[in-house]
């Protein structure tokens, strides 16, 4: 894997490993020329870096759970949270963040707002999603998207009955009123257990682009997490990969492998990409991702970053 050595104006072509030790992490945000990033752990672990590669923690977001864990998934008790996301509308930072127990699906997705991303003035605003016995979905992997008119939305889902879709408002960051239809995006049928989790939605050339996360997490170098994709010419879809299946149908397109031979080695230094993310740069657009097993990290998860591009087909790639 190439490491890319600080420069004056970092430019990754390949796809660059950075220094954090991350699972599950956020879109990557920008403020004042810091770089932000967030991911699964107790009380939301957040870094901040001046290059996208080098990162130092930076404390948790949250020293106590929110007040409406308790209530909401009582089997929590230890204030971890899973999968942020992260997005800037509305005059403020919107952290999307969720709460569950393994397995389960009694679980909620909060919002946090914030000013600037001081690391210490996070100001929580409550549950935005909830779900339980009485759905079939799963509320956690919160991802969140604004389209070119300003249309907010969050997708969501992991397993049950797979990828999910909400529409916000941008003045609360919560489910518009009145609006309260759950769009199905993905499912994974090859699976016996539906699984499918961490979507994240982006725009490119007329077309609604959904990456998904297929298969297991949290193995280590036995993960067999990948992400698939597929597009749209509506948000709510259908999504179709490059063959023309539906997403709901099991389609999908690879997008990143998991990295292992048919014997279940490792024949990488890193296994089982998930959780995308991308930002917009000057010098073009970023996809970021962690790795649930690097080498070199002490066969814990890391987080890449990699110039993404797209093919004549404009479909997406990471460039190299």
């Amino acid at each position: 894997m190439l490491s890319l050595g600080l420069a004056a104006s970092f430019q990754p072509l390949r796809a660059a490993e950075t220094d954090c030790s991350l699972r599950d992490p956020s879109t990557i945000a920008k403020d004042r020329g810091v770089y932000w990033i967030y991911g699964t752990g107790r009380g939301i672990p957040e870094y901040s870096s001046p290059d996208r590669q080098h990162w130092t923690f930076r404390g948790d977001v949250f020293p106590s759970a929110p007040a409406w864990v308790a209530a909401a998934v009582p089997a929590n008790t230890s204030n971890f949270a899973w999968a942020p996301d992260i997005r800037f509308f509305h005059g403020k930072w919107h952290l999307y963040y969720s709460f569950s127990s393994f397995g389960s699906n009694i679980s909620g997705i909060g919002v946090a707002t914030n000013n600037t991303l001081n690391p210490h003035s996070w100001i929580d605003q409550g549950l935005v999603v909830q779900s339980g016995k009485n759905t079939d979905y799963n509320a956690i992997d919160p991802a969140i998207f604004q389209e070119p008119n300003g249309e907010l939305w969050l997708s969501f889902g992991s397993f049950f009955s797979g990828i999910k879709l909400v529409q916000l408002d941008t003045a609360t960051g919560k489910q518009r009123a009145g609006q309260s239809n759950v769009y199905t995006l993905a499912e994974h049928p090859q699976s016996p257990v539906n699984a499918i989790e961490a979507s994240m939605v982006t725009y490119h050339a007329g077309f609604y682009f959904l990456f998904v996360n297929w298969d297991r997490c949290c193995n280590g170098n036995q993960s067999t997490y990948n992400i698939h994709v597929g597009r749209s010419k509506n948000i709510t879809g259908p999504y179709r990969d490059r063959a023309g299946l539906k997403m709901l149908q099991g389609g999908g397109t690879l997008f990143l492998g998991a990295v292992k031979s048919s014997a279940g080695a490792a024949i990488s230094d890193e296994v089982g990409p998930g959780h995308a993310g991308i930002i917009s740069e000057r010098t073009g657009e970023y996809f970021s991702c962690s790795y649930e097993w690097a080498r070199d990290r002490a066969d814990k998860s890391t987080v890449n970053v990699s110039k993404l591009t797209w093919d004549r087909g404009g479909w997406p790639q990471i460039s190299e």
